[in-house]
């Protein structure tokens, strides 16, 4: 288990916002597709890992 940097964040989130504000959980195919468009940035994040994320902060902004 490994902290997300800011950098890893703000290439998800530029990535997959629409994701979080639609409050719809990415799939296997858009998780991917987001760690190749960064190369290098998010090559130690597993698909799962980039989902777990964006289905832990459409919870946090459910919870607000």
């Amino acid at each position: 288990k490994r902290k997300w940097t800011e950098d890893e964040v703000k290439a998800v989130e530029n990535k997959l916002l629409h994701f979080i504000t639609s409050g719809r959980v990415p799939g296997k195919r858009e998780c991917e597709d987001c760690i190749r468009s960064t190369p290098g940035l998010l090559q130690n994040r597993t698909w799962e890992a980039v989902k777990s994320y964006i289905k832990n902060r459409i919870t946090a902004l459910k919870r607000e």
